[in-house]
């Protein structure tokens, strides 16, 4: 993957063609996106993987183990439910693509989402899997070994090899997936979407209708354009007509009796930095998605020269954590207060 650091965290772009319909408008307006099944994917070969390897170990083992061939074949149907149950949403790393834009925007009619990764799966980020997908000249080899691996790290690429591996001559879509645990719809953080990029051929009217769809959310807009005498499209920013629009989805969560360390029990270095404790917790109390905060303190990871505070709340019935350097609380407090906060 492509990250770019933004100050302690590293940021990736991903981009998702659509079309104007009204599935995707509501989608967009909703803050959410449909994991599909993989039969549901336009690639008539997705989940295609060599298996005579796979035929030829189990066959020497049902003529040796009766027992390991049991085991086997227990771990090759729980991957296979896996497989059945699991979303898939797919994106690209580029939003310049004229192929993808001729695919997948009704020929440039329609219209590109630009989203932060991070954000993107942030309220459910333990039900996700990202996975760059591979581009290869022949199906990948699947061996006994794949399903018995223990390590985080190699069930991944087992996961890779079914789920993220195509065809060489798909490789201009630069694709990049979200593999679920579940089929259907997953409800994202608005601020995941950074920017809209317009096709060359959309109409006035579906332009301004995203725009009003989107009013309060701080995003930024662009229109394309065929560059004269090549084959490449330019991008110019365009204003928002909403943009004096009161913001999206204000929030004032409770702070929870004795959720703040202002005596800093367990950081007596830090007690000057106390303060910043409490804007901290103010920070995250106008979190669109944060229902009560229940700890705030000094992390671990602080320094006397560089105090990192971190935040622990609830929302929808999860728990959350936030980070930050002294230095990005007064940057975002000196935002809301201009009321510039996103």
């Amino acid at each position: 993957m492509r990250w770019k650091r933004e100050g302690c965290l590293l940021i990736m772009k991903v981009y998702k063609y659509r079309q104007i319909n009204s599935d995707n408008l509501e989608s967009l307006e909703n803050d959410y996106f449909w994991a599909s099944s993989i039969e549901n994917l336009n690639d008539i070969q997705e989940r295609v993987f060599e298996t005579s390897i796979l035929e030829q170990q189990i066959q020497l083992l049902s003529n040796i183990e009766k027992n390991s061939l049991v085991d086997i074949g227990e771990s090759l149907n729980k991957f296979l439910n896996f497989m059945n149950q699991c979303g898939v949403f797919s994106l690209s790393k580029t939003h310049t693509n004229e192929v993808l834009w001729s695919h997948y925007t009704d020929s440039h009619q329609g219209f590109c989402i630009e989203y932060d990764l991070n954000k993107l799966i942030r309220l459910n980020k333990n039900s996700y899997e990202i996975c760059d997908v591979d581009y290869v000249l022949e199906p990948p080899k699947v061996s006994i070994d794949d399903f018995f691996l223990k390590d985080d790290n190699a069930k991944n690429m087992l996961l890779k090899k079914i789920i993220a591996t195509k065809a060489k001559r798909w490789s201009y879509e630069e694709e990049i997936r979200i593999i679920s645990s579940l089929i259907g719809r997953q409800n994202y953080d608005y601020r995941a979407i950074e920017s809209i990029f317009f096709g060359a051929k959309i109409t006035e009217k579906n332009q301004e209708k995203i725009m009003k769809l989107l009013q309060g959310r701080n995003i930024k807009y662009f229109k394309s354009k065929l560059v004269q005498n090549t084959y490449e499209l330019q991008f110019h920013e365009i204003q928002d007509k909403y943009s004096e629009a009161s913001q999206y989805k204000i929030n004032i969560a409770t702070i929870q009796n004795e959720s703040i360390n202002l005596e800093c029990i367990n950081n007596k270095k830090y007690i000057s930095y106390a303060h910043y404790l409490q804007k901290a917790a103010k920070i995250i109390q106008h979190e669109p998605y944060c229902d009560e905060i229940i700890n705030v303190d000094f992390s671990t990871k602080s320094t006397v020269d560089s105090p990192i505070i971190y935040v622990q709340y609830h929302y929808n019935n999860s728990d959350y954590q936030e980070y930050f350097t002294l230095e990005e609380i007064d940057i975002k407090m000196s935002k809301r207060y201009e009321g510039k906060n996103k």
